[in-house]
């Protein structure tokens, strides 16, 4: 069996231990708040239901994160910080072909990404009076399954045409 294509995603990421204050901010019913025996995942949950319960028009402004460790081992799900694990939060995509480094343009932070960028953490700001501390966020560009294959983070979730730029000219 062929393995599946990748693409090149471009976006901002944050460290798991400010992403778990973020999504605390974003947490609301039926989620109990967060404590010390709070796992990684239910973190996750708390931004994914915060994000189902969108308006269509709001929906694509919040990208589904995906959750990448450096590492390239198992996640540390405790509530203890993992200098690995991160969000990220793509705010464009280009299909990777049998490249395995992205251009140099793709690899830029540019006005489109912090247009992106700074419309989900006013959404944020506006519906939960979070705001989000900036120099927590770090642009990079990383190479995962093409959206149209990943049955997880697919098009159904997150990489709709209106919510993610589509850039196939990189």
């Amino acid at each position: 069996m062929q393995a599946p294509p990748n693409a090149f995603f471009s976006g901002y990421s944050m460290p798991s231990i400010y992403y778990r204050k973020l999504a605390s901010a974003l947490r609301s019913e039926p989620y109990p708040p967060p404590d010390s025996d709070t796992e990684f995942m239910e973190f996750v949950g708390y931004y994914k239901n915060w994000r189902r319960r969108l308006s269509e028009e709001d929906h694509p402004k919040a990208p589904s994160p995906k959750i990448l460790n450096t590492d390239k081992g198992s996640l540390n799900l405790s509530m203890e910080d993992d200098p690995d694990t991160k969000l990220f939060f793509p705010t464009r995509w280009a299909p990777a072909g049998e490249e395995d480094v992205p251009s140099e343009e793709h690899q830029l932070e540019n006005e489109a990404d912090r247009a992106r960028r700074d419309v989900l953490l006013a959404l944020i700001l506006e519906r939960n009076h979070f705001e989000v501390d900036k120099s927590f966020l770090r642009f990079e560009c990383v190479k995962r399954i093409h959206p149209l294959h990943d049955r997880y983070y697919g098009v159904r979730q997150s990489y709709r045409r209106e919510s993610l730029a589509i850039d196939q000219s990189l």
